[in-house]
């Protein structure tokens, strides 16, 4: 089974962007319109807008360094050249914006890690980097630290309906970061045009284990919940669900030969 349009695997990074986006207007309404006088939970939503920015360019960059270092430079140059760029912006925009906001412990960790991207690429266009700790421990846990600081959001103190849809958005980034180990990690493995190894498999496993911890239909607000039904139910993410099923069978199915039809540089592209 090949991958047959370019827009069904776009679909599947851009489709927890869509909720998000749904989670953010019903929550900024809910702010603005019951706790219009609540500075810290203003301030929260403010906060993660900039961190979210941050999180998923990262992501991205970590799946497009995944796939150069792992083809030794033959794949992605350009793509990662680029989007280093907009990583860049999206560092300047979070210090400007924490440079006249609280810092929290979270925030000076990811500071502190932020601090080495500069090495960090320099050892990923060295291949003299372990990718393990290029991979989850540079990127995977400065999104980690960024996560833990959105999690922040359900200690203030609101009534149930938005601690209810507070605790769904955190649950959504988790998931939406889970997706991008996944996406980076197998592009990683295609980049090198080699069967899995069993720890190659079971780190997959794992990843795609956190990517289901989202569950639209724990979510009170039934408005909310109906759009978010609907999206799921569309025949477009219908087909889109399915491609999914396919294209990973297809990619477990080979996983023995290293023999894999989706091409790891059409896997970035649509992915991002």
């Amino acid at each position: 089974m090949k991958l047959k349009t370019q827009n069904t695997l776009r679909l599947i990074s851009h489709y927890p962007l869509i909720l998000l986006v749904i989670f953010s207007s019903y929550f900024l309404y809910l702010s603005y319109t019951q706790y219009e006088s609540t500075l810290a939970l203003k301030n929260k939503v403010e906060s993660i807008n900039v961190l979210s920015k941050l999180s998923i360019e990262l992501a991205k960059e970590r799946g497009v360094s995944a796939s150069f270092y792992s083809s030794q430079g033959s794949i992605g140059k350009d793509a990662l050249l680029e989007q280093r760029l907009v990583v860049n912006q999206a560092i300047q925009d979070f210090h400007t914006y924490f440079q006249s906001h609280e810092v929290s412990p979270h925030i000076k960790t990811v500071m502190t890690f932020l601090t080495k991207i500069v090495e960090t690429r320099q050892a990923v266009d060295t291949f003299s980097i372990d990718f393990h700790k290029m991979f989850f421990n540079y990127y995977s846990q400065t999104n980690a630290h960024i996560i833990k600081e959105v999690e922040g959001i359900g200690s203030i103190n609101t009534n149930s309906n938005i601690s209810n849809l507070t605790y769904s958005l955190v649950m959504l980034y988790k998931n939406i970061e889970h997706l991008g180990q996944e996406s980076g990690f197998i592009a990683k493995i295609l980049s090198q045009y080699v069967p899995f190894t069993d720890a190659d498999l079971n780190i997959w496993v794992y990843i795609f284990g956190g990517s289901n911890t989202f569950d639209f239909t724990a979510i009170n607000n039934q408005l909310a919940r109906a759009q978010i039904q609907n999206l799921y139910k569309s025949p477009e993410t219908t087909k889109m669900e399915d491609e999914i099923i396919k294209a990973k069978a297809e990619i477990i199915k080979a996983a023995r030969s290293g023999e894999y039809i989706v091409d790891p540089t059409l896997w970035l592209k649509l992915m991002s």
